[in-house]
């Protein structure tokens, strides 16, 4: 049964009480508004696992790449919800390159599931993924450009706000003046602006002001991501990175182990090299279909340019490659 006959049953009196997983809460509310008056919880379960890295790297030796999950949410940083923002940081740390690939979050994709918490090859936007966990999100990302991510990283609104803040404020760039729905007197203006952890996050989170909309946010989210790295590459704040990473414990959730931040931190400690950020985002068409997670409902969807996955392939693979051997 999906989640909308589920919700359709408990609201028509046919069923006394459904189980859900949180995440869904927004989800219903779209399809039904009398979901949220009309319904109160009477029991709830936390479970917890440890999220597995299988596919360590050698992170100051070997490229590797993370999965960057962004939750639309405030509160506790392990809250099962949609993944609003998706991204895949690529990072050569012996070129010292590094390389942002913005996946939209209505892109329409094939889910891959496990241990049946939802049915792998189902089509559903990306951002729905989240509900089923991190490591769908990023088998399902891994589908799509067929790469093999090392890590994964879980952020929400108040992780970046406390970082931004904690770096003492980045440097953005901005190719228009920007009035944020979500930062009121942020006071954004063509070419560079220093903001500070409310400001960076309205920044990330504008896309009416734009004719792009959602894909002129992710190249948004690009630039604050940027903007953080180089605040913490070239500065000598990262000296300090005891300080900030207590500044934001318990404000994200990582497979990273605590000896591998800390060893890409050292290694900008002793060599303080400039990194060359670069960035790419995937496109698509719009279209309106029904999804896995939301049933029979038409729903807004992105469905993918092939040759937009094909470039961002090669993006990732120009990064992440070693230097030859000389024989």
């Amino acid at each position: 049964e999906s989640g909308e006959e589920m919700l359709q049953d408990l609201l028509n009196d046919k069923t006394d009480a459904i189980i859900m997983n949180e995440g869904f809460r927004d989800s219903f509310n779209l399809i039904d508004k009398k979901f949220e008056s009309e319904t109160k919880v009477i029991y709830t379960l936390d479970k917890q696992k440890t999220i597995e890295n299988l596919k360590s790297a050698s992170v100051t030796k070997e490229s590797f790449i993370v999965y960057i999950s962004g939750i639309d949410t405030t509160g506790p940083i392990t809250t099962t919800s949609r993944s609003d923002v998706n991204m895949l940081m690529a990072v050569n740390p012996v070129k010292k390159k590094i390389g942002l690939v913005f996946i939209p979050r209505d892109y329409y994709v094939s889910l891959q599931c496990h241990d049946g918490v939802c049915e792998t090859g189902a089509m559903d936007k990306l951002t729905h993924a989240g509900l089923y966990g991190v490591e769908v999100s990023q088998a399902t990302i891994e589908n799509i450009l067929g790469v093999d991510i090392n890590y994964n990283i879980r952020i929400n609104f108040d992780t970046l706000t406390t970082m931004v803040d904690a770096l003492g404020g980045i440097d953005i760039n901005s190719d228009q003046d920007v009035n944020l729905r979500n930062g009121p007197r942020c006071n954004i203006k063509q070419g560079e602006n220093h903001v500070d952890g409310r400001c960076a996050l309205g920044f990330a989170r504008e896309r009416y002001a734009y004719n792009a909309g959602d894909r002129h946010r992710g190249e948004n989210q690009q630039e604050v991501i940027r903007a953080m790295i180089n605040k913490m590459t070239t500065t000598n704040i990262i000296k300090n990175y005891e300080s900030i990473l207590n500044a934001v414990q318990g404000m994200f959730q990582t497979n990273m182990k605590t000896d591998e931040i800390t060893a890409l931190i050292q290694m900008q400690i002793n060599d303080m090299a400039k990194w060359d950020v670069q960035s790419t985002l995937v496109d698509g068409k719009g279209d309106m279909v029904p999804t896995y997670s939301y049933g029979s409902t038409p729903l807004y969807v992105m469905r993918p340019y092939t040759d937009s996955i094909s470039s961002a392939k090669i993006f990732i693979n120009e990064i992440i490659k070693q230097n030859e051997v000389k024989k």
